[in-house]
C-alpha cells in the first residue's frame, strides 16, 4: 500500500468536498441566517449521536478484521446481521418520540432523521469495508461525491424557497449516492454469518464503541447542550465556528485514514520499526495547516465570520480561536489515537475517551450555563487536551514516539511571520468584503508556505512525499 499516494488522493478529495461544502454553507448562512442553520446543525447533532448508539463500534471492528485478511466474507455478513438490531431499535425510538424531537430541533424533521440514520450507517459501513480492503483511495471519490450532491441539491432547493428542509434533502441524497457507488466498489462478497466472527467483532467493537463513538459526543454534545440552554441562533453561530476550524483537519484526517490499515497489517506481521518510522514522519504534516490557522485566527477571526457568513455569526469570533487550539490537539490525537486502535489496543484508546467525554460533558454543563458559547468551546478544548495526553501516554508504552520539535517549532516561527504580514494588511485596509477576506487569507498562506519550506528537514520530507518516495509497500 502506498501511504503517500493514498493520503494525497484522500486529501485532494476531502479538500474538494470540504471546499464545496464550505461554499454551500456560506450560501446557506447568508440566505437562511443563524437560526435556520442552527436547526440544521441540531439535526446533524442528533443524527450523529443516534448513529453512535446504532453502531456501537461495529463499523470500525469490520474495518479492522477485514484489514487482517482472514474470513473477510464471513466478517462482513456477520457485521451486517449484528448491525441491523440496534439500527432498528434506535430508528423506532426516534419515531416514537418524533413530537419531542421536532420541538427540540425547531422543525418537523423527525422522519428525515430516522431515514438519515439508516442512510448514514449504510454509507459509513461501506467506507469502512473499502478501507479494510486497503482500497483507501476508492473512498476519496465517494466522500467528495457526497459533498457535491449535498451542496448542489441543497443550494438548488434553498434557491427555490425550501429553507432548511432543502439542506436536509440534499444531505440525505448525498448518503444515498455513497451507498450506490460504494456498493459497486466493494470487493468482499457475502458469506455465512458465524458465532466466531461475531465474537471477534464484539471483542474489538466494545472498545471502539467508546473510542470512536466518543468522538461523536465530542463533536456534538456541546451543540446539544447549547440547543437546550441557549437558542438555535447560538447553535448556528457556534457550529459555523467549529466548521471553519475543522477545515484545518483535512490533511490530518487523510493521513489518519491512510495509515490505519497499513499499521494494522504491520502490527500483525510484527514490523514495529516500520510503525515507529511512519509515526515520526506524519506528526509534522498532520499539524502543517493547523498551526498557522491558529495564529491567523488571532488576527482575522472577526473578519472571517462576520464578512463571509454574516454579521450574526461574528459573536462566535472568540469561539473560533479556542477551536483552533482544540484542532492542534486533534491533529496529534488523529495520529496517536488511531495508532492505538491499529495495534489492537482499542481498550486503551477507549479508556482515554471515557475520561475525556465525562470531563467534556461535565465542563460543558457548568461552563455553558455560566459563560455561554465560549464556555462550551473551552470545555471541549480542555477535555480534549486531557484525552489526547492520556492516549499519547498509553501509546508510548508500546511504540517509541518521536516528536519532530524542530519542524513544529519552525512552523510556529513561520506562523508568527505570517501573522505580522496579516496584521500589517489590516492596518492598511479595512477588510469588509469576501474577496478581501479571501485575498488576505491567500497572502497569509503564501507567506507561511514560503517560510515553512525554508526548514531543510521539512523541505526534504515534503519533496519526498511529492515525488512519491515516502512509500511503504506491502
Amino acid at each position: 500500500m502506498n501511504i503517500a499516494k493514498s493520503t494525497t488522493k484522500i486529501f485532494v478529495a476531502r479538500a474538494s468536498g470540504v471546499g464545496i461544502s464550505f461554499l454551500g454553507i456560506t450560501y446557506f448562512s447568508n440566505i437562511l441566517g443563524a437560526r435556520q442553520m442552527g436547526i440544521f446543525f441540531l439535526f446533524q447533532a442528533l443524527l450523529n449521536i443516534a448513529s453512535f448508539v446504532a453502531d456501537l463500534g461495529l463499523r470500525a471492528a469490520v474495518e479492522k478484521r477485514i484489514s487482517e485478511g482472514n474470513n473477510q466474507s464471513e466478517i462482513l455478513t456477520t457485521g451486517i446481521f449484528i448491525k441491523a438490531v440496534p439500527l432498528v431499535i434506535i430508528v423506532s425510538v426516534v419515531l416514537m418520540f418524533k413530537a419531542q424531537i421536532n420541538a427540540y430541533i425547531g422543525a418537523e424533521v423527525s422522519m428525515f432523521l430516522a431515514a438519515g440514520i439508516v442512510f448514514h450507517e449504510m454509507a459509513r459501513l461501506l467506507i469502512k469495508v473499502l478501507n479494510g480492503e486497503l482500497q483507501v483511495e476508492e473512498t476519496a471519490v465517494l466522500i467528495a461525491a457526497r459533498h457535491v450532491v449535498w451542496i448542489a441539491v441543497g443550494c438548488g432547493l434553498v434557491f427555490r424557497g425550501f429553507a432548511v428542509e432543502g439542506i436536509i434533502y440534499g444531505y440525505l441524497l448525498g448518503y444515498v449516492v455513497m451507498i450506490i457507488w460504494g456498493t459497486a466498489r466493494v470487493q468482499t462478497s457475502f458469506g455465512n454469518p458465524s458465532l466466531s466472527a461475531a465474537r471477534s467483532l464484539f471483542a474489538y467493537a466494545k472498545f471502539d464503541a467508546i473510542s470512536g463513538g466518543g468522538w461523536r459526543l465530542y463533536s456534538w454534545i456541546d451543540v446539544v447542550i447549547i440547543g437546550f440552554v441557549l437558542s438555535q441562533a447560538a447553535v448556528g453561530a457556534y457550529e459555523i465556528a467549529w466548521k471553519v476550524a475543522g477545515i484545518t483537519m483535512i490533511f490530518g484526517g487523510a493521513l489518519r485514514t491512510s495509515i490505519f490499515p497499513q499499521i494494522s497489517k504491520w502490527y500483525e506481521n510484527g514490523e514495529m520499526q516500520n510503525i515507529e518510522d511512519l509515526l515520526s514522519r506524519t506528526v509534522a504534516p498532520s499539524l502543517y495547516f493547523v498551526i498557522p490557522a491558529f495564529f491567523g485566527s488571532l488576527v482575522l477571526s472577526q473578519e472571517i465570520l462576520g464578512t463571509v457568513f454574516g454579521t450574526k455569526f461574528t459573536e462566535a469570533w472568540a469561539v473560533l480561536i479556542v477551536f483552533m487550539v482544540q484542532k492542534l490537539l486533534q491533529g496529534l490525537n488523529q495520529i496517536y489515537g488511531r495508532t492505538l486502535q491499529a495495534i489492537d489496543r482499542p481498550d486503551l484508546a477507549a479508556y482515554a475517551m471515557i475520561l475525556g467525554v465525562v470531563t467534556n460533558i461535565s465542563l460543558n454543563i457548568v461552563l455553558v450555563m455560566e459563560f455561554g458559547m465560549i464556555g462550551a468551546a473551552v470545555a471541549t478544548a480542555a477535555s480534549f487536551a486531557f484525552m489526547t495526553s492520556l492516549r499519547m501516554y498509553y501509546l508510548a508504552n508500546h511504540v517509541k514516539i518521536i516528536v519532530p520539535y524542530s519542524e513544529l517549532g519552525w512552523f510556529v516561527v513561520a506562523s508568527l511571520g505570517m501573522s505580522a504580514v496579516l496584521f500589517a494588511i489590516k492596518l492598511l485596509i479595512v477588510i469588509d468584503s469576501v474577496p478581501e477576506v479571501i485575498g488576505t487569507v491567500a497572502v497569509g498562506a503564501l507567506v507561511f508556505g514560503m517560510l515553512s519550506l525554508a526548514h531543510h528537514s521539512f523541505r526534504k520530507n515534503t519533496m519526498q512525499f511529492i515525488l512519491n518516495r515516502a512509500e511503504y509497500s506491502s
